[in-house]
């Protein structure tokens, strides 16, 4: 009698499993975004469409599913997606922020903090007044992902300038042997040396930036500030 009772147990649950594996009641024909800004919805229920029709023991661990979301839109930073009926899920998207602008070849870039390319985003969303713009990387070192280690090293520059600069016109560049600009509206450059001088100069920079009045000299416009010889603070004026 035990046995029996056993293997009715069995077949029922292996008939449930047949039938919840083969009922359309049970194929996804629903999916909800939530929480986009700069990314698209419909563009992303475009990447996923292929999961429309999908058996809802694919989302059974939504690991898979998420990483195949993250993988399309590397902008996404994180992600929940929650079953709202037997054929509806909902995915709530948290998005990257955008960090700096990377001119190349004449098309902005938009970065986040960790190095992701924000390609996906609606450029008109993008508040680019606020943000810092940074020139003279070449299309070689750009697309093949060679910017992750400046990246990393200029962060205390950006975050002073988003920080405590943000009411100045403020650009960086690098130049043709390597070395680093900063362009203050667009025409005063101050110039920083390599990439180490660029991680050991901000409150410098901030002192001359927040103080430039000091410089001024009678008849005469600054035409450039160096501080490639710390702690020297050398200003160039025009004849």
């Amino acid at each position: 009698m035990k046995g029996n009772r056993l293997l009715i147990g069995f077949l029922i649950f292996s008939i449930s499993i047949i039938l919840i594996a083969t009922l359309p009641l049970f194929k996804i024909q629903h999916i909800d975004i939530t929480g986009t800004r700069l990314l698209s919805p419909l563009l992303i229920k475009e990447g996923i469409s292929s999961w429309k029709g999908r058996h809802l023991l694919f989302f059974t661990f939504f690991s898979h599913a998420k990483q195949d979301l993250k993988k399309q839109f590397p902008e996404i930073e994180y992600c929940s997606i929650r079953l709202r009926s037997l054929n509806k899920i909902h995915c709530h998207i948290t998005e990257k922020k955008p960090w700096i602008t990377i001119l190349v070849d004449g098309k902005s870039h938009f970065i986040s903090e960790d190095g992701t390319l924000l390609s996906h985003y609606q450029t008109t969303q993008i508040q680019i007044e606020t943000m810092l713009i940074i020139r003279g990387i070449s299309p070689e070192e750009f697309y093949n992902n060679r910017h992750h280690s400046w990246l990393t090293s200029i962060r205390p520059l950006v975050a002073l300038i988003q920080n405590e600069l943000y009411d100045h016109v403020i650009q960086l560049e690098k130049n043709k042997i390597n070395q680093w600009v900063l362009l203050k509206d667009d025409t005063l450059p101050i110039l920083l040396g390599p990439l180490s001088s660029v991680t050991e100069s901000p409150h410098r920079i901030k002192q001359v930036i927040t103080q430039l009045e000091k410089f001024n000299r009678p008849r005469k416009s600054i035409t450039y500030i160096d501080l490639r010889q710390p702690p020297k603070i050398i200003v160039g004026y025009n004849r």
